[in-house]
Formats: C-alpha cells, structure tokens, sequence
C-alpha cells in the first residue's frame, strides 16, 4: 500500500519515516523515485530529522530544490511546534497557566487537557459559579478531553474565600471525576484548590 492510501486509510500514526518522509517529497525525480529518495534522506538523517538543510539535502542524487524545500520547511515547523509545547511537571507548572483567578472573587472552575508526555493540549473554563455536584458533571469535564485525544486532566478552581482546604463538595466532585476518567482512559491527574497566595494539590496531599 502507497503511503498516502495508508494515511488515509489508517491516519498518519501508522506510517514509517520513510512513508512520512515520501508523503512529503511527494514525487520523485527522473533521477531517483520518491522511495529511493525517502530512503536516502531516512538513512542520512535519522539520529536527528532537525539537522537536514537546504543545501546538504541539495546533494542527494535526484533531489529536487522545491523538494529539498518542503523538507527543510517541515522540519522547521517540527522544531518550532517542539520547542512551543509547554509540559506539567509538577503543580506549580500548571498554577503558572491560570492566569489571575487565584484573585477572583467568583469560584473559577478551569481544566488543562494533557498528552501522554505531560504537554498542555487546551486550558479552558468549564463554568464560574459556586462549586457544586449538579454544575460538575464528568460529560461536560470529559467532553472536551476526548476531543483533545488526551491522557490526562488537570482540573483547578480557586476558593474566594482564602480557604485551602477542601470542601466536602471539593472531595465528592474530585471523586466522582477519577472515577469517570477510570471508565474513559483519561487519568485525572490532579485538582489543584488556588487562593491569592498560595495552593493545594490533592495529588501531593494523597487524595487522588
């Protein structure tokens, strides 16, 4: 199968370098078919895709300049989208993200959608209002998050209040999303309470 019949039939995660490599080329030349050419540029520059330039690619047999373009092209948007992700490492990491509702006077209710590796996908805000089981909902929470294709969720609100400690609401709500997220495949990760002037996790504090 070509590797454009297996992109669309089974989506880009089942090629091969070289497939990716030939998908982007696109042609070949009279000189060398774009499979000898994915080869070549596979074998050259596998330990590290980020090294190719213009004019080393230029002295492969056959390479063509608009294809020796597209390459480099691709592997500066691989190095920049790389270098763009921002990854969860610990609490403090995704309080860093929320921006200024730590001083709001309404409870902020947000989540962070996270990939295999602990890079942000999406941070939104779920609702604003008083927390509580009927507002909550796992649909709502996990709607967005399968959407995302993530593995994990963050979930953060802040108590007006100054209050860190969770509520028995707090609890309830963070139980039944783990729950959810148990059926789903997607970990609740952790639900961080934030007040103006500090932070609690339920992950460090063992209750997730």
């Amino acid at each position: 199968m070509l590797p454009r019949e297996k992109l669309l039939k089974d989506g880009v995660g089942s090629l091969s370098n070289k497939d990716l490599i030939a998908v982007i080329l696109g042609c070949g030349s009279r000189e060398s078919d774009v499979f000898k050419l994915s080869e070549e540029v596979d074998e050259k520059y596998a330990a590290d895709y980020t090294k190719m330039t213009y004019s080393e690619l230029m002295l492969i047999k056959g390479m063509g300049e608009v294809s020796a373009m597209r390459l480099c092209s691709a592997c500066e948007l691989f190095t920049n989208r790389k270098a763009g992700i921002i990854k969860i490492k610990c609490p403090q990491d995704a309080v860093n993200l929320i921006g200024n509702i730590r001083d709001r006077r309404q409870e902020h209710f947000l989540t962070i959608t996270l990939n295999g590796s602990g890079g942000v996908i999406q941070k939104r805000t779920v609702f604003i209002g008083t927390l509580n089981k009927s507002l909550v909902h796992p649909r709502e929470i996990f709607a967005d998050a399968i959407s995302d294709r993530a593995s994990g969720i963050i979930i953060i609100h802040n108590h007006p209040s100054g209050e860190l400690e969770p509520s028995r609401e707090d609890i309830f709500v963070t139980e039944k999303l783990v729950e959810g997220g148990k059926i789903l495949g997607i970990e609740i990760l952790d639900h961080l309470i934030v007040t103006s002037k500090s932070f609690y996790s339920f992950k460090e504090n063992g209750k997730i």
